[in-house]
């Protein structure tokens, strides 16, 4: 046999065993929090059986319009991420004057939607702006209000 041809036959047979290895063996799905099992998801599927996982999920702002039903569902607990601190410690409402903050814009919308459970609701909070990091630092006053109940 030439040699061409014999490098041509050696390609072609693990070029076929790969393709027919594909085909016949199912593809693993990753691992995910979104996966729908029963062991990564213990909270669908009607089970009511008291489990000692925590699944918390991460909620940035700006994906508040994309949270769905089966996400909620699928939590434990869901993180806000964020709201913004002035520098007196009071959440800050708006970004300029006559425009709402994204953050606290996306906060209501998270409290007027009825699948969330408020109980499973952590907010995470960081300083509006240097200044506010500033003045949260050096001034008790501002700590105590950013941390009050």
């Amino acid at each position: 046999m030439t040699r061409p041809l014999k490098s041509w036959l050696i390609i072609s047979s693990i070029l076929l065993t790969s393709f027919t290895t594909y085909l016949l063996l199912p593809p693993k799905s990753p691992l995910s929090p979104a996966s729908p099992t029963e062991i990564l998801n213990p909270l669908q599927n009607g089970n009511t059986q008291e489990s000692n996982y925590e699944i918390i999920g991460f909620l940035p702002y700006w994906n508040v319009k994309k949270l769905t039903p089966e996400a909620i569902n699928s939590t434990t607990h869901l993180a806000y991420f964020t709201l913004h601190l002035g520098g007196d410690g009071h959440v800050v409402k708006l970004d300029r004057p006559g425009e709402e903050e994204p953050g606290y814009t996306n906060y209501k919308r998270i409290l007027s939607n009825s699948d969330i459970r408020p109980e499973s609701l952590i907010l995470t909070f960081m300083p509006y702006d240097q200044d506010a990091l500033q003045s949260l630092l050096n001034n008790s006053n501002s700590r105590r209000q950013a941390v009050r109940p």
